[in-house]
């Protein structure tokens, strides 16, 4: 006859490994619901009842994976900074995008008449629209803050004909709101010629041009001319 204890506490044992499997199969089901929930990749497999000892493995080795697959590389941070000076900006991107754009569309006289100049190959209207993004974007570059004009040293390139970097410097850090007024200008007319070479309109691109140069002459007359030049 068998012990009726011993068949009590067998009962008893049966009941809290079941109470236990139940328990770890619900911690399971959440873990399954929080890797879908992140879009990870779910696990398929198939396994036999084995006891609660294979529960808890499976419920750490899931765990595990959903905690590895959430240790992704911080993402690094890039703030934007100036690298170069106004002067490199201009005499590299304002200068000759300006330049190309006014010597794109003009009227030639030749000896057999007048020569229209313009844009006429999709080659041609690409590389037109290549110099007034270039352009635009330039005005982007000379709104970041903390760009000295020139490097230090730096001397104007016709001295006595021109203010020197570092007196222009001091003019713009002691009224920065002019210089950003005068930067404006110069977005405004290159929005225009963007706006005129994107329609490939050739009278738009030579009226925008005009409204460019008064943007140069308007910021040179400001900072770059000495006083009664």
């Amino acid at each position: 006859m068998r012990n009726s204890s011993a068949v009590c506490s067998n009962r008893v044992s049966s009941s809290e490994k079941r109470r236990q499997l139940n328990w770890s199969m619900e911690q399971i089901l959440m873990v399954f619901g929080a890797i879908r929930a992140a879009n990870k990749p779910m696990i398929s497999f198939r396994f036999v009842e084995r006891g609660f000892g294979l529960r808890v493995t499976l419920l750490v080795l899931v765990a595990s994976l959903l905690i590895i697959g959430g240790c992704k590389p911080a993402t690094p941070t890039v703030q934007y900074a100036p690298m170069t000076t106004v002067r490199d900006v201009m005499k590299s991107i304002v200068e000759p995008s300006a330049d190309f754009l006014w010597d794109s569309v003009e009227t030639i006289a030749t000896t057999k008449g007048t020569e229209k100049k313009m844009p006429r190959t999709d080659d041609e209207w690409l590389e037109e629209h290549e110099h007034t993004v270039a352009l635009v974007e330039a005005t982007n570059l000379l709104l970041i803050p903390n760009r000295h004009v020139a490097k230090p040293g730096e001397r104007a390139d016709n001295p006595g004909l021109e203010r020197e970097p570092q007196e222009i410097e001091a003019m713009i850090a002691k009224d920065r709101a002019t210089f950003l007024n005068r930067i404006g200008g110069l977005r405004q007319a290159s929005l225009k010629m963007l706006t005129a070479v994107e329609a490939r309109d050739v009278t738009g691109i030579e009226d925008a041009g005009g409204i460019l140069d008064k943007a140069c002459e308007d910021c040179h007359t400001t900072y770059w001319y000495p006083p009664d030049k």
